[in-house]
């Protein structure tokens, strides 16, 4: 296993005495196994004794603010190393040395800067900075056997050509527009889109990965490609798009404030049903920030794509660039950024891998690497690299603008509420005595049918028992499991939160087969905010993939209530959100079924559980009389 930052370094940054750092190292628990060598400064190894760690970057040139990041990093790295004692290999202390070349990211003196480091005797490599120059050091190192790791060359066709001394600790760039050509057509059912390019970005991986995978892939149609050479042309684009109806629009460019253009004039010619895709190409997340600037309220509803990692985003981060701004490098030395962190880690994933090995040899290092199970990085968590030599996980995030705040599709499982939670697993022959039936058909419910579920029947009459219990105070997060596969318009499963016959929150599985945009064309996932009887126009729908069940989860957080699916109940993707003013009171959650009053028979609900957090008791609900509550047509 990968040791965690500190231990792996002993006391970082420490200026207690060397000793207890030693100690500290052989002692931590995940630590390298006695690898790093508590030694005084006076006894470093001998000269003859040394690992020689290269680094081949853009240290001149438009791209050296990368470049000269990345040596710094690496530096950084190797000073923690050797300040421990440096490396233990078969009983023998070694310092680790680095070597950097220039290759300016021209692939003409990437020739050169790999065959000096080559000369000076590298066993592995941190780089190229760029792709250009990468894919001729890659061929260069391969044919010697040495390993080359890059930090910031993202390229797919570095890792598809099959070297495998070639691994990329950074996201390709293909990921994450083929995840989006996947969320956009199979989980939020956009079906077509129209594609927006700069002139100078029409032949990218971001946009050929996406097309490839929208249309081939995932079956989805692209209306057009519209080329454009400044904002002046969008207006005339967006006319074009209009006329082919297209749901979504796909912006790659990582321009924000143009992006957020794209999106307010989109809106000014009335396409407030077509949201935007905006591919950033970038992992700077305060772009958000431009585009919401350029776009104003236009910005709701639409989509951002980010890949690799947000600074701001990385656990280690704060600690490394504190460290990295105290070591006061001459060049760039004022902050890491993503390059540093990127970079840093790459060295720590050769150096953990050298320890492993035990040995000096490239091909031992090399097989190393691959076989790298895990590492805790300044970025995050790696678990490995693939068979390509791709690093896992691929770091990235979509997200969405809802109520002016930017929500991640996919979010992180630590960014979601953790409560203490209370569960009905409906185990028992009857019901606890938190819950309340409104209208009820004890006819059209049991626990015993489908024992270890709730089971409805669901019936003409829409909304027939409903199932409740007293909404907790405060914020909160209410969950559920459905097995439901509807199968005409309007009939629905699911969570619900509610006020009274017209006023509610209802999540949950249902089919509609009426036309964009308040229906997914099947079978679903529906967001709906009711009032007065009548759906709003902020509802949210989703297409869903799973076969006959589903997660649902509601949280409720000051005035919003963000609503999330998922196959499993562990991996969850974003419904959407609604803001409930002041003048609503929720009063009651619980289960609910509907119809929307159209003929059903036969048509059966099973909920697993209903789960709420945080734990506390609830008290009956007294005195609710029946009513019926219609679902109103969409």
């Amino acid at each position: 296993m990968f040791a965690k930052r500190n231990a792996f370094i002993g006391s970082y940054g420490s200026t207690l005495p060397f000793i207890v750092a030693a100690i500290c190292l052989i002692l931590l628990p995940g630590g390298l196994r006695q690898t790093f060598s508590a030694m005084a400064a006076s006894d470093q190894p001998q000269a003859e004794n040394t690992i020689t760690i290269g680094v081949q970057a853009a240290l001149s040139g438009g791209q050296q603010y990368i470049g000269w990041r990345q040596v710094n990093a690496v530096q950084l790295a190797m000073d923690e190393i050797n300040a421990a004692g440096g490396v233990d290999i078969g009983g023998a202390p070694y310092t680790v040395n680095l070597v950097y070349e220039d290759s300016e990211c021209r692939p003409e003196q990437a020739d050169d800067a790999a065959n000096a480091l080559l000369g000076a005797g590298v066993v592995a490599v941190i780089g190229d900075t760029c792709n250009s120059s990468s894919f001729v050091a890659q061929e260069i190192f391969d044919a010697a056997g040495i390993s080359m790791v890059s930090a910031s060359s993202t390229s797919p066709q570095l890792t598809d050509q099959g070297y495998d001394t070639t691994f990329l600790v950074i996201t390709r760039d293909d990921t994450w527009p083929i995840r989006a050509a996947e969320a956009l057509y199979s989980t939020y059912a956009i079906h077509s889109v129209a594609i927006i390019a700069m002139e100078d970005n029409v032949d990218i991986p971001a946009i050929n990965a996406f097309v490839d995978a929208y249309e081939i892939t995932f079956g989805g149609t692209i209306t057009s490609t519209n080329i454009i050479a400044s904002a002046d042309d969008i207006n005339a684009a967006l006319v074009k798009i209009q006329g082919e109806g297209a749901y979504g629009i796909y912006f790659p460019w990582n321009d924000a404030t143009l992006a957020g253009q794209v999106a307010l004039e989109t809106s000014n010619l009335g396409m407030v049903d077509v949201p935007i895709f905006w591919d950033s190409m970038s992992e700077v997340k305060a772009m958000l920030n431009d585009y919401d600037t350029a776009a104003g309220a236009a910005a709701e509803m639409n989509y951002a794509l980010f890949y690799y990692r947000d600074p701001s985003e990385m656990p280690g981060y704060a600690e490394f660039n504190a460290d990295y701004v105290a070591s006061a490098f001459p060049n760039y030395g004022d902050e890491a950024q993503t390059w540093g962190a990127f970079a840093y880690d790459a060295a720590r994933i050769i150096l953990e891998a050298i320890d492993r090995a035990d040995s000096t040899d490239p091909a031992d290092i090399r097989d190393s690497i691959a076989a790298a199970p895990g590492y805790e990085g300044v970025v995050g968590s790696y678990e490995g690299f693939d068979g390509k030599g791709d690093v896992l996980p691929q770091w990235g995030d979509m997200m969405r603008s809802l109520n002016g705040e930017w929500l991640s599709l996919h979010p992180d499982p630590a960014t979601l509420p953790v409560y203490t939670y209370r569960t009905d697993n409906f185990a028992s022959t009857t019901l606890a005595s938190e819950w309340a039936w409104l209208n009820e058909d004890p006819t059209r419910w049991s626990l015993t049918a489908n024992p270890g579920f709730l089971r409805i029947t669901l019936q003409q009459t829409s909304f027939t028992n409903w199932l409740v219990q007293p909404t907790q105070a405060g914020d909160f997060d209410i969950q559920t499991s459905v097995s439901f596969t509807p199968t005409a318009n309007y009939q629905i499963a699911g969570l619900l939160l509610y006020q009274d016959n017209g006023t509610y929150l209802l999540l949950g599985r249902a089919f509609c087969g009426h036309s964009y945009p308040n229906c997914v064309e099947g079978n679903g996932i529906y967001f709906d905010h009711a009032e007065g009887g009548a759906l709003v126009s902020d509802n949210f729908a989703m297409r869903t993939a799973y076969l006959d069940h589903a997660f649902l989860r509601l949280i409720r957080q000051g005035e919003n209530y963000t609503a999330y699916v998922s196959q499993d109940g562990a991996d969850w993707w974003l419904v959407g959100r609604h803001v409930m003013g002041s003048g609503v009171s929720l009063s009651s959650m619980g289960l609910a079924t509907g119809t929307g009053n159209q003929t059903v028979e036969g048509v059966l609900a099973d909920f697993d559980f209903f789960q709420v957090g945080p734990s506390a008791a609830p008290e009956l609900i007294k005195n609710l009389l029946p009513f019926i509550v219609r679902l109103p047509a969409r």
